[in-house]
């Protein structure tokens, strides 16, 4: 695998996503919070991430506040499960 964190230039998959998402919020509820971290420091994603959360009951609270246009969860949280936010 190659693994290049500080990439030299856009590719043009990197500039697709960044269009598909431009103007759209994101709310990402996760159980591990590595996985969370990861996800949500990807680019082009960080910059459209408003929440981010570790259980169900965070999960509806930011997202009946924020109300994002897209919404990322894991089925295990770490209280409750993901499936149950659908």
């Amino acid at each position: 695998m190659d693994l290049n964190l500080h990439p030299r230039k856009e590719t043009a998959r990197y500039r697709e996503i960044r269009d598909l998402l431009q103007g759209n919020t994101i709310v990402v509820c996760m159980g591990n919070r590595l996985t969370l971290a990861g996800f949500g420091m990807s680019m082009p994603i960080w910059s459209r991430v408003i929440a981010a959360v570790t259980t169900a009951d965070e999960a509806l609270e930011v997202v009946r506040e924020h109300r994002p246009d897209l919404f990322f969860a894991t089925e295990d949280l770490e209280q409750g499960y993901g499936i149950d936010l659908v």
